[in-house]
């Protein structure tokens, strides 16, 4: 496989994220040129952005994947997947040229943010069925054929990358289908705060103190709510076990054509991007997952759970998660630090991250899912801003 360079020799080597940024048209043009005149003259830079322009890079496969095809509902699993596996495998910045090195760090990175924004609805989903298939014994199910989750509270679980590298996580497609009511999860932007209060149901806080160098002129944007519904499939179950060597594992029959539908409301996003920063700040009623058919959202949890291969820690440490109360596991990589936090007296979890990649804060309150992040290393100043919310 082909891999970005790394001189050690050339201290004025573009960083890969100028690279990327000049592809996603991220740059001003002035360092367009600049970029371009060093790429002239620069084998391996040139090198670096043929494998960049040609889909090469890490970031650009991971917004690829998450990106889903016109009328494709995305796999939130493998995006997930996917983005613990970028986020595990950053490194530190290499050297920019010259006339580079005096851009903040931050800046290297906010294209990351930029790009990202678009996908934070599979980054949901992605959490929302993890829950799904993990439920505990539930003493809070309606009945066996009927139950009902709703996200209320967040709980780190810890990811050890030898655990993904050797116990690949499945695609949710290997059990099932997807579908989705028409226009589900659609993300309209470029819309003015009333624009955007008119297509919610809930009232848009906004920060009253933001990170410093941001300033209060943010961009909205609204997805749309909808209904996403997952029918199991024996028959792909058992494809996907023959293709792993357990053929022999049994299915129970009642998993087969049962249905578990997630439903969303619309949510709104704000960004606050400066030449320097990027910050989002989402808001979105909790979302709710329930089951109907022949089995409940604790069986397909079970069986889920005995799957051959899944990493053993973390099977644990699922396991321990009550989820009666509406907690959702929320993976952490190894490069992060979660913390618990209180915010206006609710319960959150701090993502911090020591890479120019940033943090993000979590939490809910009153029904309302709360998320706000960007290239922000400072998780005072993310705190602050998420006590100015109203």
């Amino acid at each position: 496989m082909n891999e970005l360079q790394h001189p050690e020799h050339n201290d004025n080597c573009l960083d890969q994220s100028i690279l990327i940024a000049r592809r996603d048209n991220e740059l001003p043009a002035d360092e367009v040129a600049q970029v371009e005149q060093h790429i002239a003259t620069c084998g391996d830079c040139a090198a670096n952005d043929r494998l960049i322009t040609s889909g090469g890079s890490e970031v650009y496969t991971l917004l690829s994947a998450l990106d889903p095809a016109p009328g494709e509902v995305p796999d939130p699993v493998t995006a997930l997947a996917k983005l613990h596996t970028h986020l595990r495998e950053t490194t530190p910045l290499k050297k920019s040229a010259p006339v580079l090195k005096a851009l903040p760090a931050e800046k290297k990175s906010s294209f990351v943010w930029r790009q990202l924004r678009r996908n934070w609805v599979a980054a949901v989903a992605a959490a929302i069925l993890l829950a799904l298939v993990i439920l505990p014994n539930a003493s809070a199910l309606a009945d066996q054929f009927l139950s009902l989750f709703r996200v209320q509270q967040f709980q780190p679980v810890n990811i050890d990358p030898r655990d993904l590298s050797s116990h690949p996580l499945p695609g949710i497609q290997d059990f099932g289908t997807w579908q989705a009511t028409a226009n589900s999860l659609k993300l309209q932007d470029n819309l003015t705060q009333a624009q955007a209060q008119r297509l919610v149901t809930f009232p848009i806080a906004l920060p009253a103190h933001l990170p410093q160098g941001l300033v209060h002129h943010p961009s909205f944007a609204v997805v749309k709510g909808g209904q996403l519904t997952f029918t199991f499939s024996a028959a792909k179950t058992h494809a996907y076990l023959v293709r792993n060597g357990h053929g022999n594992m049994s299915i129970p029959a009642n998993l087969d054509g049962a249905k578990y539908s997630v439903s969303v409301a619309p949510g709104v996003e704000m960004s606050f991007d400066s030449r320097d920063k990027s910050f989002m700040v989402i808001e979105i009623p909790s979302p709710t997952i329930r089951a109907t058919g022949s089995a409940s959202l604790n069986e397909l949890r079970d069986f889920m759970l005995s799957l051959p291969n899944l990493p053993s820690q973390l099977v644990a440490q699922l396991r321990q998660i009550d989820l009666n109360s509406g907690t959702m596991p929320i993976p952490v990589p190894p490069q992060f630090t979660a913390q618990h936090v209180t915010i206006h007296g609710a319960p959150g979890l701090l993502l911090a991250d020591n890479t120019p990649i940033g943090g993000i804060v979590v939490w809910q309150t009153h029904g309302m899912i709360y998320a706000l992040g960007g290239d922000i290393g400072n998780a005072a100043q993310l705190l602050t801003t998420a006590n100015s919310l109203p």
